[in-house]
């Protein structure tokens, strides 16, 4: 998921944009990230991830094994061998972020890896058992992703093409879509946090953690993320009706708002373990879903068959 966001994002969103603006405007606007330095950002980000996941799943193995959750590759790692790696990937993205901001002329550019890597350390240590901020954080690093990549666009071309800034508004258009689609993965990862949460009841009570579902209560939780689903739906139609009004985006809009009406109904007649866990999966399949709208955007936008409001 990791890997397909980042490609999108570069490939079938800013680079069409690009072309279609270069159409409109009869300019020569190009993504100022080489295909080197794209390659070293992806690698970054995926490390960074890699060695979170990792360090996580290394301070979860007694809740994963209540919950029977049990990692074959954790359950048979040393846990002195699995620091080691997750040392020698987080500190591997981060210099390779480094790497890639400092051919960007910003080293400060590095500073959102770092801030993956602080927020996953403190998640897995901290506040994994607070209710909500663990889900919150988990939610944010996912969205990090695609603003990840689009940032370091973003200032690479405010900065190549800074005398056209009054026209095109500091290219915040290709920052407008970004932070859409980020917001998409935030939600949609927020409510599947909820439901894993609740899924885990039983074992993240049995070590201490004290969730939102621990504390407020499966229902109020299952409330919660009804709410949460509600307001991506009105989201996805928002962004649907005023933006990319065309047939197939309308009809694409309506099936992404059916599959997240369709979560809601399974999260109220949920009642074990396996309905939450069987919902977590159904979440995740509407935000890859989601996110592959970006391969017929691509087509509409290299065949200019959508208007970009």
């Amino acid at each position: 998921m990791v890997i397909a966001t980042v490609v999108l994002i570069k490939f079938a969103l800013i680079e069409p944009l690009l072309f279609r603006l270069n159409a409109l405007m009869k300019t020569d606007f190009r993504s100022e990230i080489g295909i080197t330095d794209f390659i070293l950002l992806l690698l970054s980000i995926v490390f960074i991830a890699m060695s979170g996941y990792i360090f996580n799943d290394l301070n979860d193995v007694d809740t994963d094994r209540v919950n029977n959750r049990n990692n074959p590759f954790i359950s048979a790692l040393n846990p002195d061998l699995g620091l080691k790696i997750y040392y020698i990937l987080t500190i591997a993205g981060l210099i390779l972020a480094l790497t890639v901001a400092l051919n960007s002329g910003n080293y400060n550019l590095g500073i959102l890896q770092l801030t993956a890597v602080i927020s996953l350390w403190f998640y897995s240590t901290y506040f994994k058992g607070v209710p909500l901020a663990g889900n919150i954080i988990v939610a944010g690093l996912v969205a990090l992703v695609p603003l990840t990549i689009g940032i370091y666009e973003v200032y690479q071309l405010q900065t190549h093409y800074m005398q056209v800034f009054d026209d095109f508004k500091n290219f915040n258009f290709i920052a407008f879509w970004v932070l859409a689609i980020a917001s998409f993965a935030f939600l949609l990862t927020l409510i599947r946090e909820i439901i894993k949460d609740i899924e885990d009841l039983e074992g993240d009570q049995s070590v201490g953690l004290r969730t939102f579902p621990i504390i407020a209560g499966a229902v109020s939780s299952k409330v919660l993320a009804l709410f949460l689903s509600i307001i991506a739906m009105i989201g996805v139609y928002i962004a649907i009706d005023r933006f990319v009004p065309d047939l197939f985006s309308r009809v694409y809009g309506g099936f992404i708002i059916t599959l997240i009406f369709t979560a809601g109904v399974l999260i109220v007649i949920a009642k074990n373990q396996k309905d939450y866990h069987r919902i977590s999966q159904f979440i995740k399949m509407i935000t890859f879903v989601g996110l592959m709208y970006l391969v017929p955007l691509a087509y509409m936008l290299y065949n200019e068959k959508l208007v970009i409001n």
